[in-house]
């Protein structure tokens, strides 16, 4: 309703007052330069760094950095929840995932006798974990319903290379595609298109299947404008799901039917049709007194525990 309301002072007055009230606590640590602390992460501290470079004042930083936990959550979560639905609820997908993740994490003894799971470098998750990347890309391909927008800044004649019909798009022409579409075209993914393949995106295809793929499969967007959090979202989920798969037992949960985002969002939401979504997770025998580290890049600094 904050994005959307032509008055959100009318529409949403409790969800302003509240992001008001957030701001206003989040603002004397810009105003004091707490962020350029030693133990604030580099993100946080690069973004603010960035922000006074271009001249926006320490008092108008925590209303910029306010949009982060949006873009943080509002599709990473989603997409986090289908993963995990679809990898937790079969048995033979969490065996192979539990395979993967658990020659790429090193687990060590501390002093005391604890162990730490210290090595999921969640920057090789990628070529070390090919089924959990594919089921990744499946996810975001399945459930990925973000609509794009451009607006065509010359005349520009379009050809469909199958047909021969050609479309002009006027200057000044919003031109806008849902991502739901070619996801979801038989010709390209094949009679399966709108079923969730855990193993689609393992090997390697032809040339002109590649290409086909590359152009059919848009949840980023297309083009030079592509998400730029997207990598980052990738590892995050990648290592989040990795670690519950290898250090976690998960009973009752199920793979719910899909309704249509949330506006301004791009990820489908589950539908729970009155059934009861929880479920139960405990500790994998043998794994009880892990805890767990996630780390990223070469020289393995640790990002969070």
């Amino acid at each position: 309703m904050l994005a959307a309301a032509p008055a959100p002072n009318l529409f949403a007055p409790k969800a302003l007052a509240a992001r008001n009230q957030a701001q206003a606590k989040l603002r004397p640590f810009y105003v004091n330069h707490l962020d350029e602390g030693d133990d604030v992460s580099a993100l946080m501290q690069d973004r603010a760094a960035m922000n006074r470079r271009l001249g926006i004042p320490d008092d108008e930083i925590s209303i910029i950095e306010f949009s982060m936990p949006w873009v943080g959550t509002t599709n990473s979560v989603p997409t986090l929840f289908w993963l995990f639905a679809h990898v937790l609820t079969s048995p033979d997908l969490i065996a192979r995932v539990r395979s993967e993740v658990q020659a790429v994490t090193a687990v060590t003894t501390d002093a005391l006798g604890g162990r730490t799971a210290a090595a999921i470098d969640v920057a090789g998750l990628d070529k070390a974990c090919p089924i959990l990347l594919s089921c990744y890309r499946e996810t975001l391909r399945l459930y990925s319903d973000q609509l794009g927008n451009r607006r065509v800044m010359a005349d520009t004649t379009l050809r469909d290379p199958d047909s021969g019909h050609e479309y002009l798009l006027r200057k000044g022409v919003h031109v806008q595609w849902p991502s739901i579409v070619p996801h979801r075209l038989e010709s390209v993914w094949g009679a399966d298109a709108s079923q969730f393949r855990p193993d689609r995106f393992v090997g390697t295809p032809s040339a002109e299947e590649e290409k086909l793929r590359q152009g059919a499969n848009i949840p980023f967007g297309g083009g030079r404008h592509l998400c730029p959090g997207r990598n980052f979202a990738r590892a995050e989920i990648l290592g989040m799901v990795g670690a519950l798969a290898l250090g976690f037992e998960v009973e009752g949960a199920r793979v719910p039917a899909a309704a249509d985002p949330y506006l301004g969002t791009a990820m489908q939401r589950p539908e729970w049709e009155g059934q009861n979504p929880g479920l139960r997770v405990t500790r994998r025998i043998g794994w009880e007194d892990v805890r767990w580290s996630f780390l990223c890049g070469e020289k393995h600094e640790a990002r969070g525990k």
